[in-house]
């Protein structure tokens, strides 16, 4: 787990840059070029002289983006980074990690904003495992802030709301007292998964014992199974459960009269 930065409480806003999303500019082109993360510092900085608020600035860039020994990869004018403005640093990720989960999870611990073009919704599921959806998903909405660049200079997304730390911190707060909720919820959504299969299971092996036959083995379900896929059978999404299993009652029987004819 990525802990809280201590030093953080000395800013009224922390910011993260995206630094291979930066780089590329709204464009894409890989490796990108060092000078547009340049270009955002200064704007960043000039914020901080304009609003009077002290900015931590953190940079996450890719270790092959800056040394990977091809310099035709690597991420133009790099020689930049080396020298960075005060209060401004430089993280190098392992070029095998995925240096979005570093800056998210380091983001919502430290209730920092994120200037980025890329989305992260395939981090979703992660999430979802994690069981962080919820506090990911608003720390998202708030914190994210995407860029363009217009004759060189840097531009931040006009209708960005700047939140302060305390205001994400209080949202975090709010969302992890929804997480049981979303828990809760859904494990009450699988309990019933898991009861409906079993209905299913239970309706099968009903209508093969009122028959009359010894109840078929699993791998023999599953022949039945294959069985009734053969003779297409369509059912409207408009049918009720009941015109369901009446359907697959009748298909259930006409194959076991089958069987029976063919000595089961």
């Amino acid at each position: 787990m990525i802990k809280r930065n201590p030093s953080s409480s000395l800013f009224e806003y922390i910011v993260a840059i995206d630094g291979c999303n930066v780089s590329c500019g709204p464009g894409g082109k890989k490796p990108g070029d060092a000078e547009n993360i340049i270009r955002a510092i200064n704007y960043l900085k000039q914020f901080e002289r304009l609003e009077n608020k002290k900015i931590q600035i953190i940079i996450f860039m890719r270790q092959a983006w800056i040394n990977n020994g091809n310099p035709e990869k690597e991420t133009k004018n790099k020689h930049l980074l080396e020298d960075l403005p005060k209060d401004c640093h430089l993280t190098i990720i392992p070029s095998r990690s995925d240096d979005d989960d570093f800056f998210i999870e380091w983001s919502i611990n430290n209730n920092a904003i994120v200037i980025t073009n890329d989305q992260l919704n395939s981090h979703i599921d992660t999430m979802i495992e994690r069981q962080k959806l919820p506090e990911f998903t608003r720390w998202k909405d708030l914190a994210l802030c995407q860029f363009t660049f217009i004759v060189d200079k840097f531009v931040p997304d006009p209708n960005f709301n700047w939140p302060k730390k305390n205001e994400l911190e209080l949202i975090k707060l709010n969302e992890y007292r929804k997480v049981n909720q979303i828990k809760n919820k859904l494990d009450a959504e699988n309990n019933k998964n898991e009861k409906e299969d079993l209905i299913e299971h239970n309706f099968k092996n009903k209508v093969l014992t009122s028959s009359g036959l010894k109840l078929p083995k699993e791998k023999d379900l599953k022949e039945l199974e294959k069985e009734i896929s053969k003779d297409d059978i369509k059912l409207n999404e408009e049918k009720t459960n009941v015109e369901l299993k009446e359907t697959m009652e009748l298909k259930l029987k006409e194959y076991i009269k089958k069987r029976i004819e063919n000595d089961f």
